[in-house]
């Protein structure tokens, strides 16, 4: 994972995103979009399921693909039709004919609405990290492309009395990877952008806007998407702890 690329410890603060980074979903939504797919007769291998991932985070990095299709459908939250879109162009990625994959879509959004209940879960290892850098001093943040506040999520994992601030996109109107919301991020802790690590799981989004932002980015990365990549890589988020400890 290359963690000697630089010294942890010349950063004051370190910044995470928070969905698909702290929290995640269980079961992952894409594991049972695939099995679906599957049931229905669609051939994928491991090799193109991560194509299909990292088109997904691309997707929702603020593309011009999910502009497009917001300016057409709606909101996505609850739209089926939204939805249903977003299916479809995740199986023309997997090579799908475009004639099956109008039909097939429908298909996959009505079952992934009737089969997918998922609960919020977070790796064993990231509240004792958090526990570690409120202890050696850093400024903590957490900023998300979410359009709302999501304390109360924060809260309920048991992070809140670590973070210094947590930040939603939709507060400020800059989502990920515009380089302004990271940036506003650190102005409200007084901290100097160089001096701060950014953390984030979607290379789209966190890594090119942490870069942007002047920061230094690290790709949570526990499924390899990202093989050949210019950026340190984490499969954990403990590691940072074990990092920094080293140094």
């Amino acid at each position: 994972m290359k963690l000697n690329r630089f010294n942890p410890n010349d950063f004051s603060g370190i910044f995470f995103d928070f969905d698909g980074t702290l929290r995640h979903n269980h079961p992952p939504a894409l594991e049972v979009f695939y099995r679906i797919a599957a049931d229905l007769g669609v051939v994928t291998d491991p090799g193109l399921q991560r194509t299909g991932e990292r088109w997904v985070n691309e997707y929702w990095a603020d593309s011009s693909e999910l502009k497009e299709d917001i300016d057409r459908f709606g909101a996505w939250r609850e739209n089926g039709e939204f939805w249903t879109n977003h299916a479809r162009r995740h199986l023309l990625i997997l090579g799908v004919p475009e004639n099956e994959a109008d039909t097939l879509a429908s298909e996959i959004t009505l079952r992934m609405r009737s089969e997918y209940e998922p609960v919020d879960c977070m790796e064993d290892d990231v509240l004792p990290t958090f526990d570690f850098l409120r202890q050696a001093g850093r400024k903590v943040a957490i900023v998300s492309n979410r359009s709302e506040p999501f304390q109360e999520r924060v809260d309920e994992l048991g992070l809140s009395r670590h973070v210094d601030l947590i930040l939603a996109a939709g507060e400020v109107g800059w989502y990920k990877p515009d380089p302004r919301i990271l940036q506003h991020a650190a102005g409200e802790l007084d901290q100097d952008p160089a001096g701060v690590m950014y953390v984030g799981d979607n290379f789209h989004a966190d890594v090119l806007g942490a870069s942007a932002a002047g920061m230094t980015p690290v790709l949570y990365d526990p499924r390899d998407l990202y093989q050949v990549i210019d950026c340190v890589r984490i499969r954990a988020v403990g590691e940072l702890r074990t990092w920094i400890e080293g140094c």
